[in-house]
């Protein structure tokens, strides 16, 4: 049996339900191979997670901290058959590099993970000093030895096919993957999509609540002067005190959403977040910038309509706003406007809840986006 080998260099809990584990495991099971994960540090408290076993290989050095991961690498690239990196920059380029010297006829996959801000970055590259010119060799060879690059979403894709990376052209080696929803695991957990009729009117954001970019203050700034009716908002994910303060302040200020806008905080246990996207008809995104939001599919999954700023991936995901609404970033008076429009049902919820199904089942399972790729085909089988 063929090995796939994916390399992260520290790999924590969180990441078990990402991409950086769901990719390499969808392609795994797609294609009857082998897998393994190599991290300079483990902290998921697992070495083997569904049945995928987790190498860590730390290094003792303070200065040469991925020289355990480069040891390995020297020891076992030959046995190792395809190589999945994520990002683009010097670390993964180092490591394909390095890969292709020791095994000619391996292949590389890299995930790029890339937002509009970080491609418009690598496109205005300038290398002017040596540094920088060793910079320039190293990816250049990178962007030679790489066999498949993906991209999250469209408008990145289009991008990088027309212009390539660091001025260098790459269309024949694009391709688009989406982000999608770990449909196994929803089967795993024996959970089943609510009808529309038995859904709540709640609305739903989720993220790591107070993050800059992550902007869930707008989402408070929005809901001041909104009768909420019989709607609840729920706020998912794990805050600071300092964004405690701020939701404390604005409760102090409407009294009359104590029962109905909830700071519920962190849920690391899928089935019970899981459950909080079934019961609910909204889902609300209020972030100033995200490469492929990783709780686009999951809402989409749902059948939720996705409410959202105009960052990476929601027009992918809303397909071009026919089942969501995309706001400008920072508009708090358009994002009230929205969900004033939800609470007195001036949208048809219905409609867009099948037509979300429709969408996930057709573009946003993992398992058919693996499938369905006949670059990720060509490299794996």
């Amino acid at each position: 049996m063929q090995k796939i080998m994916l390399i992260f260099d520290n790999i924590e809990q969180v990441h078990l339900g990402k991409d950086v584990f769901l990719v390499p495991y969808y392609i795994a099971k797609e294609f009857n191979k082998e897998l393994i994960i190599l991290t300079g540090k483990n902290r998921t408290g697992v070495s083997e997670y569904r049945g995928i076993k987790i190498i860590e290989k730390r290094s003792k050095l303070p200065l040469f901290k991925e020289m355990g991961i480069y040891f390995y690498m020297i020891l076992n690239s030959k046995k190792i058959d395809r190589l999945i990196l994520f990002h683009l920059g010097i670390k993964p380029s180092l490591k394909a590099n390095l890969y292709k010297i020791l095994n000619p006829n391996g292949k590389i996959y890299v995930k790029l993970d890339l937002n509009l801000e970080g491609l418009i970055k690598s496109q205005k590259y300038k290398f002017n000093n040596i540094k920088e010119k060793i910079y320039y060799q190293i990816i250049k060879k990178f962007l030679k030895n790489v066999d498949l690059f993906s991209s999250e979403t469209k408008e990145i894709y289009s991008k990088i096919f027309e212009n390539g990376l660091y001025g260098i052209k790459i269309k024949e080696k694009i391709e688009y993957l989406p982000n999608g929803f770990d449909d196994v695991l929803l089967e795993k957990l024996n959970m089943k999509i609510n009808a529309f009729e038995i859904k709540e009117k709640i609305m739903i954001t989720v993220g790591r609540i107070g993050a800059y970019e992550k902007n869930t203050e707008m989402l408070l700034e929005a809901l001041n002067g909104i009768d909420l009716k019989n709607w609840k908002i729920l706020i998912i994910g794990p805050f600071d005190e300092k964004f405690k303060n701020k939701f404390k302040n604005f409760l102090s200020k409407n009294e009359e959403k104590i029962e109905s806008v909830l700071l519920i905080g962190n849920i690391s246990d899928k089935k019970k977040l899981y459950e909080y996207y079934n019961k609910s008809k909204v889902f609300i995104l209020t972030s100033r910038w995200e490469g492929s939001a990783l709780v686009y599919p999951e809402a989409l999954r749902f059948g939720n309509y996705i409410l959202t700023t105009d960052v990476g991936g929601a027009k992918d995901i809303t397909n071009d706003s026919e089942i969501g609404k995309i706001i400008a970033v920072d508009d708090i008076n358009a994002l009230r406007k929205e969900i004033k429009k939800i609470v007195e049902e001036k949208i048809n919820l219905e409609i867009k809840y099948n037509k979300s199904l429709k969408l996930s089942d057709e573009h946003f399972l993992w398992s058919n986006i693996i499938k369905n790729s006949k670059k990720v085909k060509s490299i794996f089988n």
